[in-house]
């Protein structure tokens, strides 16, 4: 693929015929203007009148062809041997092993390891009852509750005599709600911690043994009033 026209192909205009046949018309008279006649100062012509150059790609090609690089002159190798030092082999040097961590188990952990086995080979053996250590009260009977888990006599009853009032109010409001699921009510007469004796709703749920929670109306409906004014639908 060629990105020119060789010069031998380019059809250059024939110069000789247009001036042979201006000079056959008589009308056209030849002026004659003296040597080194020109409308410039100094007879200098300037640069911009100047006419370019075409460039002769011919002669441009034949001239790259014929122009040689000088040869540079190839380096000899040199033929000198070189000294090769012997390695000398340093001696092995035995590393010291490094010294394990001495990890030191607290009461409590060491109390959570002992339970973790004493549980498990109770719920293997399906027992009630078994012996096992207690953060607060040492060695201590563990009995099983209603949700599965074990926990330690000492501990329920030091909770149940701190929390002894509202421990009754749970169980009867526990018993109350009982009865009235049983007669099929949606509703029963409790006792509140805030509002004392009041009613109560019932409603089903997934995160209670019994799958049924109880809350007191009156506590309720202050809830919902306090989140419709947090969200701006009461002024």
């Amino acid at each position: 693929m060629q990105f020119y026209d060789p010069a031998s192909t380019q059809n250059k205009p024939d110069l000789n015929a247009e001036v042979e046949k201006w000079l056959k018309d008589k009308s056209n008279k030849i002026t004659k203007l003296p040597f080194g006649f020109t409308h410039y100062k100094d007879g200098n012509i300037p640069m911009s009148k100047k006419p370019v150059q075409q460039l002769d790609i011919e002669k441009y090609n034949v001239e790259r062809v014929t122009r040689h690089k000088p040869v540079k002159s190839k380096k000899l190798k040199s033929t000198k041997s070189k000294t090769v030092k012997p390695r000398g082999h340093k001696p092995k040097i035995a590393k010291q092993k490094r010294f394990k961590k001495l990890v030191v188990f607290t009461e409590r952990s060491m109390i959570y390891m002992h339970n973790c086995v004493a549980f498990k080979n109770a719920r293997e053996n399906e027992l009630i009852a078994f012996e096992a250590l207690c953060i607060r009260h040492t060695y201590s009977t563990f009995k099983k509750q209603k949700n599965g888990r074990y926990r330690c006599e000492k501990c329920l009853e030091d909770y149940n005599e701190n929390n002894l009032s509202n421990y009754k109010r749970h169980v009867l409001n526990r018993e109350l709600m009982n009865v009235a699921i049983s007669a099929g009510n949606n509703k029963f007469l409790g006792v509140c911690k805030t509002h004392g004796e009041s009613q109560f709703l019932i409603a089903r749920t997934e995160n209670t043994i019994s799958k049924y929670l109880y809350k007191c109306r009156i506590c309720a409906n202050k809830t919902q009033m306090k989140a419709r004014k947090k969200k701006g639908a009461i002024a």
